[in-house]
């Protein structure tokens, strides 16, 4: 996750404000299999086949990203 943190905040550095982890819930909710970004909360674990946005690999847990204006 750190490595994908670093990937994005330099990638978004130039613009209004860099991206960034704001938390990792404790709780995680499942997500669609083959879904690629959240834009709202689901409530339905992380199934195979759903992908990292920044990274591309599978992904692991749920993050909300964001950025400081």
């Amino acid at each position: 996750m750190q490595e994908v943190e670093k990937d994005v905040k330099a990638r978004t550095k130039g613009e209004l404000g860099a991206a960034k982890t704001l938390c990792t819930p404790f709780d995680q909710p499942e997500l669609p299999e083959g879904m690629l970004s959240v834009n709202c909360i689901l409530t339905t674990s992380i199934k195979n086949g759903t992908l990292c946005f920044a990274s591309g690999k599978p992904a692991k847990k749920w993050s909300f990203w964001g950025r400081s204006y």
